[in-house]
């Protein structure tokens, strides 16, 4: 099992969209990876509810642990994100592409639905 101690640089901690980011990133690796606060309980990394549900702010100190065939690069990959500050990469917004798509692809549902489903 490799572990690494980092703190939480982010201002605003490990909040929605870090906490995606650190989830996609800990899902590329095959280990068991978990995430722990200071004198908390492990969790698993590669859930972004039990990440969010943590409620992890700035400057709170974490521990990633994690283990399996890919461990030490795992962690050494986690706990560098951490330490990057989990940022938007290239100071735009990663999110906004994917978000369009899917307001558009809720659009469609909703007219396929009320097409098939009309309200009286």
């Amino acid at each position: 099992m490799t572990k690494k101690q980092v703190e939480i640089v982010n201002k605003t901690g490990l909040h929605a969209r870090p906490a995606s980011d650190f989830v996609l990133e800990a899902k590329k690796y095959e280990s068991k990876i978990t995430i722990c606060r200071e004198n908390g309980v492990p969790v698993n990394a590669k859930s972004v509810v039990r990440i969010l549900a943590e409620g992890i702010g700035q400057g709170t100190k974490i521990e990633i642990a994690a283990e399996g065939t890919d461990e030490e690069q795992a962690a050494a990959s986690l706990a560098a994100l951490v330490e990057s500050g989990l940022e938007n990469k290239g100071g735009k917004c990663v999110w906004k592409k994917d978000y369009r798509e899917i307001r558009y692809l809720r659009e469609l549902l909703m007219r396929n639905l009320i097409s098939t489903f009309p309200v009286h």
